[in-house]
């Protein structure tokens, strides 16, 4: 008992997958779905934020050119 204890304190995943591979396969694809997921939103809310503040930065430009600022 002792022994697989101190298997599992030293390598966790390296037993588990031995141990449970199937289980360890779908927590694999679950984890990296998750990342695709999460660095897909992240692309798309910075590519939005880049498009909103293109017109911002253009009417901030005119307006000093014009001498509007405050």
């Amino acid at each position: 008992m002792f022994g697989t204890i101190a298997s599992y304190a030293k390598a966790p995943r390296k037993t588990y997958m031995l141990r449970h591979p199937v289980k360890s396969f779908q927590i694999m694809r679950t984890r990296r779905k998750v990342k695709d997921t999460v660095r897909s939103r992240r692309v798309a809310a910075t590519l939005g934020a880049a498009v909103a503040a293109v017109p911002l930065i253009r009417w901030v430009r005119n307006r000093k050119r014009n001498g509007e600022s405050s």
